[in-house]
């Protein structure tokens, strides 16, 4: 009798220290399940912490293998909003610090002069952004992204919006720049697309519509509404 109870016992301890050592692995699961559904390369050289609630990292980058794109990161903390058993299916939610946008693709020149130049100046892997912030989740084979915020000193942009299965891109993005930018900016281009802020800003609302590699450009103003298709630079 007293074997078989210490036989229960030490089965007793060893589920229970299973299952904290599941709880504990269960974000890395969500994370890989998530990577490996949306075809998505994760690496980061620190893992401060995971648990149920989610997880912070060290130099964290995320990249999406198909698009070759995606964002590096000092630090980063994800949050998960779990929707049913599926790690897939859960909301995820993140605040990044020293950011930036990768690109495996050689980039454009910078260019000030021409509106898909601005729309595409934000996401440049030239600006550093201090915090970069959101909510992502899936549903039938679609992303979409929530409360997106990427804050610098000379240029912030807010975006929600979603990417489709068949690659179709449907986005609101509102982009904040400094006088220091506004400045490099032709006169002409900045009366007709740019809305003033608060001192010191200026704004560009523009949506964002169609295939992600030759989307559609509406910019509405109270001046008039344009509308430019445009392709990614193939070089």
């Amino acid at each position: 009798m007293k074997a078989s109870r210490n036989t229960l016992i030490i089965a007793v301890i060893v589920i229970g220290l299973g299952a904290i050592a599941f709880i504990s692995f269960l974000p890395r699961i969500a994370l890989g399940a998530f990577a490996s559904t949306y075809n998505l390369d994760i690496q980061y050289q620190g893992l401060k912490k995971a648990n149920l609630s989610g997880m912070a990292f060290n130099k964290l980058t995320i990249i999406d293998k198909a698009r070759g794109i995606g964002v590096s990161s000092e630090k980063a903390t994800i949050g998960l909003q779990w929707n049913g058993p599926d790690p897939r299916n859960a909301t995820v939610g993140f605040n990044l610090y020293d950011v930036r946008f990768v690109k495996k693709a050689r980039e454009a020149k910078t260019s000030y002069d021409t509106l898909d130049g601005l729309v595409a100046l934000p996401f440049s892997s030239n600006w550093v952004y201090e915090e970069l912030s959101g909510r992502v989740r899936s549903s039938k084979g679609a992303v979409t992204v929530d409360n997106f915020l990427a804050k610098s000193g000379q240029m912030k942009l807010t975006l929600n919006g979603s990417i489709q299965a068949d690659n179709t891109i449907k986005s609101d993005i509102v982009i904040y720049f400094a006088d220091d930018l506004t400045k490099k900016i032709p006169p002409e281009l900045t009366k007709l697309v740019l809305t003033q802020e608060a001192p010191g800003w200026k704004s560009l609302s523009v949506k964002l519509e169609g295939n992600y590699t030759m989307p559609t450009i509406r910019v509405s103003s109270k001046l008039f509404r344009l509308n430019i298709g445009v392709k990614e630079d193939p070089s």
